[in-house]
């Protein structure tokens, strides 16, 4: 069975401490060694609340695959993880048409009012830049 260490390189491994992912991990990620978050995010293996945190930091990085790994976790089951992927997209620098009109369809069409009302704010504040 993989663990979240098997999508963290060696470089980043031999600096790190922490013994499960947490806040911290991911922040020292994002400023370190971004693809390594990105590698993490996509590869599911962490629980909601750590994926929706990753995911929200993961949105201040503006290395490629970004923008795709945070619109698929628009479909994800849980609540969290597509709220941290709403968060994390609205930290996005520059959005793609795509990636706006997924957070249309979320806006207008996700089964949580939360998410639907999430996802028109984080249209509003990107719209406002």
């Amino acid at each position: 069975m993989k663990s979240w260490r098997d999508f963290i390189s060696e470089e980043m491994l031999s600096k790190m401490t922490w013994e499960k992912p947490c806040d911290n991990m991911f922040s020292f990620l994002l400023k370190e060694k971004p693809e390594d978050l990105l590698n993490l995010v996509k590869s599911k293996i962490l629980n909601s609340a750590d994926l929706t945190f990753a995911a929200e930091m993961l949105g201040n990085s503006n290395i490629p695959g970004v923008e795709e790994a945070l619109v698929e976790l628009l479909d994800h089951a849980s609540v969290v993880v597509r709220e941290g992927a709403i968060y994390g997209l609205t930290a996005c620098k520059e959005l793609s048409r795509e990636a706006l009109n997924r957070l249309s369809k979320v806006k207008e069409w996700d089964s949580n009012a939360t998410i639907r009302s999430v996802a028109g704010a984080a249209l509003e504040e990107i719209a406002g830049r």
